[in-house]
């Protein structure tokens, strides 16, 4: 029979994992999962960012549930992102949006050796685990990857 956590334990699990998050890294990671192609992960980094308050991540979010064609799950997101009284607007973001297609358009992303295989690396789990986070010196590594291109 599993043991129960009480209220305090949990308070001090989630007191833990709150101090622990770094919320820019998983928005990173997140990006990293997406253009490796685990959309389905990067959701859940973003999500993660997203709910601690990473605007960038609700964007990305935003985008992710738009090309998919969730437009009820994209609205939702982007107010998300647009709550704060400081939030963009909807010019700011339309301008974006058309440079991003620009770029979709004309740029092409050239892959860095050695990059691919550390976020397969992250992203590729036995089926018992639930979460794989990545380590501290996941920077230092992806730093010496682009440095070797």
């Amino acid at each position: 029979m599993a043991e129960e956590i009480g209220d305090e334990d949990t308070v001090a699990l989630h007191e833990a994992s709150t101090e622990d998050l770094d919320v820019d890294g998983a928005q990173v990671f997140a990006c990293m999962l997406y253009l490796a192609g685990h959309p389905e992960s990067a959701c859940f980094w973003w999500q993660l960012a997203a709910g601690a308050g990473h605007r960038v991540a609700a964007y990305c979010l935003y985008l992710h549930h738009l090309e998919l064609g969730e437009l009820k799950e994209a609205r939702q997101w982007r107010k998300q992102l647009q709550q704060d009284i400081d939030g963009p607007d909807d010019v700011f973001l339309n301008i974006i949006e058309h440079f991003a297609g620009y770029v979709r358009r004309h740029c092409t992303a050239t892959p860095v050796p050695g990059l691919t295989e550390e976020v397969e690396r992250l992203a590729t789990r036995p089926s018992g685990d639930v979460l794989v986070l990545p380590e501290r010196e996941l920077a230092d590594r992806l730093q010496d990857c682009t440095n070797q291109h």
